[in-house]
């Protein structure tokens, strides 16, 4: 049975957010919404316009906020739960870390356009992987040049 204590709502969302997401400007549709992998009373949700959010549903506040300049796309969880992936319309990744202290992440640790520096299409669904060896990789979908898009796919 869902309660209204359950619901959230982009209004209780929004009251934890910096003014200039907030001013006049809608933050789009929710692209993605993820459980932290450790911690299952925090969801993140991934708003079109760039926002992230961390959201603590036991003490129904904000816990991280990530403050993206792209619009996103899709939004991957490393196992640990302290870096995450995003991806976005301008055919690029970033990579951003909760490790700095800080309630508020205002650029990613790294960002990359892989088949840049020409615009690309998006890369719609990103995923982060951690390997045994103690490494990581990164697969993702999209993001090729929009000149040779036609010619082949990725």
């Amino acid at each position: 049975m869902l309660g209204g204590e359950l619901a959230l709502y982009q209004d209780e969302v929004l009251q934890s957010v910096p003014e200039d997401y907030r001013c006049g400007k809608a933050l789009g549709p929710v692209e993605s919404l993820q459980e932290h992998p450790q911690d299952s009373s925090k969801i993140l949700i991934g708003y079109s316009r760039g926002l992230m959010v961390l959201w603590d549903r036991s003490s129904r506040e904000v816990h991280h906020l990530f403050l993206g300049n792209q619009q996103l796309e899709s939004v991957s969880w490393e196992r640990s739960g302290r870096t995450l992936v995003s991806s976005h319309s301008d055919g690029g990744y970033a990579l951003w870390s909760m490790a700095n202290g800080s309630a508020k992440t205002l650029q990613p640790t790294t960002s990359t356009v892989p088949y840049g520096p020409f615009p690309c299409k998006a890369i719609t669904k990103v995923l982060w992987q951690n390997c045994d060896s103690g490494g990581h990789f990164v697969v993702f979908s999209g993001g090729m040049p929009r000149a040779s898009y036609g010619d082949r796919h990725c």
